[in-house]
């Protein structure tokens, strides 16, 4: 059999929302999202990790070849730094699961 791969518009694989997030302007996740918009994006491996209460890492999820497939933003502050996000979907070949 074939491997199958997520691409965007097709649906089938798992999704990650990850919701009421800021994200500074100046970061490589900002201009990830930034170029999903204008089509020219690099799928990513990335890593998304829940902490406790001492910034210990609990448990990670790694999305492999992942991708934004949707970005809903709130009204903004013309004079902030920071970009806030109401949602940000993630698509990804295989999302994998790891408890510290």
């Amino acid at each position: 059999m074939g491997e199958r791969y997520q691409q965007p518009g097709q649906e089938g694989f798992p999704t990650i929302t990850l919701k009421r997030g800021i994200v500074p302007k100046q970061s490589e996740l900002w201009e990830w999202m930034k170029g999903v918009v204008v089509g020219q994006f690099d799928k990513q491996d990335l890593d998304i990790s829940l902490l406790d209460i001492k910034l210990n890492v609990k448990v990670t999820w790694t999305v492999t070849n992942a991708f934004p497939t949707k970005l809903t933003g709130p009204s903004m502050d013309a004079t902030g730094n920071e970009v806030a996000f109401e949602e940000l979907t993630l698509a990804g070949d295989r999302v994998s699961v790891s408890y510290a």
